[in-house]
């Protein structure tokens, strides 16, 4: 992928709708591990910092959100000397070669599937030049290759534009696919790309190529939920707390409970709401299992 290339303009513009899941409580969850390369001459020197790099996922989670897809970190790797980190950097410039590239790549795979779980995972390697070769290139994605390769530009937004890119490219958007069908069918180019300036596979980013259609939200959604979790997340309306055995809990947000409801506690459980809304679940869970001795 590209940061600069001219290209033809497209006549007419795809239909973009709602993504399968992306209005839905349930969405698919990807552990990350975050690799941080260093320059180690004069000085050693990371290509991004930690907060830079976490800043870049979470903005390529807010596009991926229309998929109903979700990056969570796990683990920094920030060490230039650990194994992981120092994978395809031996000659210290964070500047792959095919072959370091193909280092890097392995070396992704075989921690994801020590730290995330075997064929599970994602990985993010940030590096100062991802292609030796084109000093354009500012992200590599490889079709069912769990590690995508990152180079940090100036700002999280263009970065997490990057990142969600290439991971399109690893959730095997790929060659002559058909991403729309109105108003004209639009296909992908042999490498993956679309030739339409606010789709995220487009080869040229910008802050506006953020979007993705129904088909390629549903094809990323396949290989997410191979790689994944399926999460069921609560409304942000009324967000979960916890607590400890024994000590109760009240949460009333809106202050419409009615008085003398009393506090929850190990017996005891309420649940209220109010008028024509719509019905609530409620979900219980101990962080201990409770003795499973004879009831008292």
């Amino acid at each position: 992928m590209k940061a600069i290339l001219l290209i033809a303009m497209f006549v007419g513009v795809a239909a973009y709708v709602g993504a399968a899941g992306a209005d839905s409580t349930e969405y698919i969850e990807l552990e990350g591990v975050i690799n941080i390369m260093s320059t180690t001459s004069p000085t050693t020197m990371p290509v991004v910092t930690t907060q830079e790099a976490l800043d870049a996922v979470e903005e390529a989670n807010k596009i991926l959100k229309q998929a109903g897809i979700r990056v969570h970190v796990k683990k920094v790797n920030s060490n230039p000397t650990s194994a992981p980190v120092s994978a395809g950097n031996a000659d210290g410039n964070a500047s792959l070669t095919t072959q370091e590239d193909t280092q890097v790549r392995n070396a992704g795979g075989q921690e994801l599937d020590t730290v995330v779980g075997k064929q599970k995972g994602i990985k993010f390697t940030f590096v100062n030049v991802p292609d030796g070769g084109d000093l354009q290139t500012v992200g590599t994605g490889v079709h069912h290759r769990r590690t995508v390769i990152i180079k940090n530009l100036p700002t999280s937004q263009e970065t997490g534009t990057v990142v969600a890119h290439e991971m399109g490219h690893a959730l095997t958007l790929s060659t002559q696919m058909v991403v729309a069908t109105q108003p004209t069918t639009m296909m992908s180019d042999p490498f993956g790309h679309v030739n339409d300036p606010n789709n995220l596979m487009n080869e040229t980013l910008t802050e506006t190529t953020t979007q993705l259609t129904t088909s390629q939200s549903a094809e990323i959604r396949k290989k997410a939920k191979q790689w994944g979790r399926t999460v069921t997340k609560f409304s942000d309306a009324a967000p979960t707390f916890t607590m400890s055995h024994g000590n109760g809990g009240v949460q009333d947000v809106r202050g419409d409970v009615p008085p003398g409801l009393g506090r929850a506690d190990l017996d005891t459980v309420h649940a209220y709401h109010c008028c024509d809304e719509a019905l609530i679940e409620l979900a219980l869970a101990t962080t201990t299992p409770f003795d499973s001795g004879p009831p008292s």
